[in-house]
């Protein structure tokens, strides 16, 4: 039986084949007779073959599943055999199956015979991509497969194929929308784009296969309406749980893998990370960690500050719950008590920041006053417009600022001294006399609303810090004709700018708690120190190995009330904490607990013990530097 119905299938879809194998034989002409640009006609061809002709052999073939039963009404003989309904549905969709992949067959050996195409095919993920898909190959198949299924779902509903073809079309049409507006969902959210996408058609497929079979087996063939009814039934509810489980699991991915944790600040002696499960406090002195606050947020909206504390407050932002397009920026104490929010950006028309989003936030000292930068591409504006904002931490005397500079990109406030109304904000724009970008260090004074600009050519924006009581700040600037780079640190009280070191490259510093020394990395692999009392510079040391510097944290820091410097290194494939003492000489290592294969780990001291982060797991550790024990403090 299986063998006549196999047999049978291919009979009756010889007509099908011969105008495939046509199809395929003028592709390779239309090759043949343009012999000039031939990696262009390669590519176009492999395009439209792939995205056009085979899904609509796969199309004509699914929905032909059952014309000729229809045709020589055989269904009564066909039931009346020795076999169950469900083996003549499946029997048949494995037979055309089989001819769908000899089609396939065919027309990628049509493709890979042609001169020089292998070369051009094994680039065409650069010319299109579909959503989610590894590759154009099997994007294109995934999508073949699926409309062959569901064309031949519901090809034994009714006997007029051509009406079937058109469901078809209708039915393959909208769900392809449907799936693109999730991937269109998740990526805008989540900043996604994983092949797991590619669960939605298989789902619904599966859908379809299921509901098929059910109505084939149930279906009384004499009553057309009843038999498309039932499968409409049937298959309702298994296109929902087709659409449900996906976007679940998808989700659940999600949450694994965009895991994230920073140390925000450290202020009175606790640290606060912001995390993707909210933002935490953590009291050395108790070894407590404590939640303050929920984000509601699966991955970071960045903007260029993540929270800021100061004066017993805190201001962070975050985003709506399911309206990704709302933003907003909260107020609470550093206790997490009192949460507020100050104000709604973003997707909000009857707000003053309608289509506006937060770049930087900060707070002054004493905690009174916030400040921000927003960012709107206006009408009739080439390029972003940037306001600066200032208030009251209650939300009220609101003033605002154009920073009106040309060929600006971003702006970032960096600190609010206590001893000056003035912002102190870095700035990047485009030298169009070097062509190149300009990082800038400028002062904005709140009551003149006037500005000026403190230092220029600045290495990077990641590698300015300031000092800890507000009033210095330490940055790098690059001379890109002489290829030195050069430490600086600047008083913003008379605002005099005193040269610490030139090199080759400077790799990030960080000041000591009390503010009265560097450490600075130099050619990425030698460690030194300058003292601002002194005014001198020394080598602690030199590395065999070590990467120190990132976006969220160094790989040194000092320790022991800045009497001593620990710095993370690796030593035969595992990563070490090494302890310098105040004349330089190294006092002890301690092994590291976790392996890292591609990053390296993250470290800030905090006099007698060390916070750790895990970068590949984000985990963060703690380990006493008296006692050498670890603990893990949050994961």
């Amino acid at each position: 039986m299986f063998k006549n119905l196999f047999l049978k299938e291919w009979k009756e879809r010889l007509n099908l084949f011969i105008f495939t194998i046509i199809g395929i034989l003028i592709f390779v002409l239309i090759f043949l007779i343009y012999p000039n640009k031939k990696s262009d006609i390669i590519e176009y061809l492999y395009i439209v073959m792939l995205m056009g002709f085979f899904p609509f052999t796969a199309l004509l073939l699914g929905s032909s599943g059952f014309y000729s039963e229809f045709r020589d009404d055989v269904w009564p003989y066909i039931f009346s055999r020795p076999i169950k309904k469900w083996k003549i549905w499946a029997i048949k969709y494995f037979s055309q199956i089989t001819i769908l992949l000899f089609i396939l067959l065919i027309l990628l050996l049509s493709i890979f015979i042609l001169p020089g195409s292998k070369e051009v095919i094994e680039n065409d993920e650069m010319t299109i991509e579909i959503p989610g898909a590894l590759s154009l190959f099997l994007g294109c198949l995934l999508l073949s497969f699926s409309i062959f299924t569901i064309s031949f779902s519901i090809s034994f509903l009714y006997e007029k194929q051509f009406i079937i073809l058109f469901i078809s079309i209708f039915i393959s049409f909208g769900l392809i929308f449907l799936l693109y507006m999730f991937y269109v969902f998740f990526g805008e959210i989540y900043d996604w784009d994983e092949p797991s996408f590619a669960l939605f058609p298989i789902f619904i497929v599966l859908s379809f296969i299921t509901a098929s079979i059910l109505t084939f087996v149930k279906s009384d063939f004499s009553q057309v309406g009843k038999k498309i009814r039932l499968f409409t039934k049937l298959a309702f509810p298994f296109l929902v749980i087709s659409l449900i489980i996906p976007s679940m699991v998808t989700i659940w991915v999600l949450k694994s893998e965009y895991k994230y944790i920073s140390i925000a600040h450290e202020y009175k002696g606790n640290v606060y990370l912001y995390t993707n499960k909210g933002i935490f406090r953590y009291l050395p002195e108790v070894d407590k960690l404590e939640k303050i606050s929920d984000l509601n947020q699966i991955f970071p909206f960045w903007s260029y500050s993540i929270i800021s504390v100061r004066g017993g407050k805190i201001i962070f932002s975050k985003y709506r719950v399911r309206e990704y397009e709302i933003e907003e920026l909260w107020i609470m104490n550093t206790d997490g008590s009192q949460e507020k929010r100050l104000i709604q950006m973003g997707n909000v028309k009857d707000s003053p920041f309608y289509n506006s989003w937060l770049r930087s936030f900060i707070l002054s000292q004493d905690g009174k006053k916030v400040a921000f930068i927003t960012k709107i591409f206006a009408e009739g504006i080439n390029g972003p417009m940037f306001t600066l904002w200032w208030m009251k931490s209650d939300g009220t005397r609101i003033k605002s600022k154009i920073l009106d500079f040309p060929n600006v990109e971003n702006f970032q406030l960096i600190t609010w001294p206590e001893f000056d109304n003035s912002l102190i904000i870095l700035l990047k724009d485009f030298d169009w006399e070097d062509y190149d970008w300009n990082l800038k260090i400028m002062k904005f004074n709140v009551e003149s609303e006037t500005y000026q600009i403190l230092a220029e050519y600045l290495a990077n924006p990641l590698r300015s810090r300031i000092h800890p009581k507000q009033n210095l700040i330490a940055f790098c600037s690059e001379n890109y004709k002489a290829g030195k780079e050069t430490l600086f640190v600047l008083d913003l009280k008379n605002l005099e700018k005193k040269e610490v070191y030139e090199g080759d490259s400077i790799n990030g510093f960080v000041w000591s708690k009390n503010g009265d020394k560097i450490a600075f990395l130099v050619g990425g692999n030698e460690l030194w120190l300058y003292s601002l009392q002194e005014d001198s510079i020394k080598k602690i040391h030199a590395f065999k190995y070590t990467k120190t510097f990132w976006w969220d944290g160094y790989g040194f820091d000092f320790v022991f009330n800045d009497q001593k410097i620990v710095v993370s290194e690796k030593i035969n494939e595992e990563f070490y904490l090494r302890v310098f003492a105040r004349d330089f000489s190294e006092e002890m290592q301690i092994k590291i607990p976790f392996s890292l294969k591609y990053d390296v780990p993250r470290i800030w001291g905090m006099n007698n013990f060390l916070l750790v982060k895990n970068p590949e797991k984000e985990e963060l550790w703690r380990v006493n530097l008296d006692t050498e024990e670890w603990r893990k403090i949050y994961k």
